[in-house]
């Protein structure tokens, strides 16, 4: 059985939700690990920075979000406007990040690619029972390098999204016939595509 420090997190993903996540978690008192898979917080909006959202600020910012702008100094978006994902990176998600960055329970991680979890020494077979309760998490990430490591802690937020994690386009969730070849060959766009900055590929 794992000795958990007490009220400890790990967040996988460091995007709107994973950094929202945080925010609310060290406003309480928990001890915060973020992993982000990408080179910065929110590395997948900033892949489709140049689309629009389609709901307001208003529905993508909280009460506490909110209050991090205003210790930081940062203005306070138009609550009514709809920004792009990289307005809504430079003026909220970025705020956010640094000010957990300037928090001694937090830490942020950065090319962390989450390989494994568990909890504590169970196994599957072991899902359900009662002993269960209480046993903290294990997860074992890789970073850049492709040096394991395992983060111990009380409690996991799975944020991790699924914007890199497309769906394949065969019947019952199966890779097409020649899906595969295609996609490895670059010949299949699983993103949001910038078509104006890449007018040429999309002529």
């Amino acid at each position: 059985r794992l000795e958990m420090r007490a009220k400890t997190l790990t967040i996988v993903g460091g995007g709107p939700i994973g950094l929202e996540m945080a925010v609310q978690a060290v406003k309480a008192g928990i001890e915060v690990t973020i992993l982000e898979r990408g080179s910065s917080v929110a590395a997948n909006v900033r892949q489709w920075g140049h689309v629009e959202l389609f709901s307001p600020y208003s529905l993508n910012m909280s009460a506490q979000g909110i209050e991090v702008l205003r210790e930081a100094g940062a203005a306070v978006p138009d609550a009514s406007a709809f920004p792009s994902g990289a307005a809504y990176v430079r003026d909220y998600l970025d705020v956010l990040a640094g000010w957990l960055g300037g928090k001694d329970s937090c830490r942020i991680v950065l090319d962390a690619e989450v390989v494994a979890m568990g909890r504590g020494a169970m196994l599957k077979h072991e899902i359900g029972a009662k002993r269960r309760q209480g046993v903290g998490f294990r997860v074992m990430w890789k970073d850049a390098a492709g040096q394991e490591h395992v983060e111990e802690s009380q409690f996991v937020v799975d944020a991790s999204g699924t914007y890199n994690q497309p769906a394949w386009c065969g019947m019952g969730g199966i890779p097409a016939v020649g899906e595969r070849a295609l996609a490895e060959e670059g010949r299949i766009e699983r993103q949001l595509p910038d078509v104006v900055a890449r007018a040429d590929a999309f002529a």
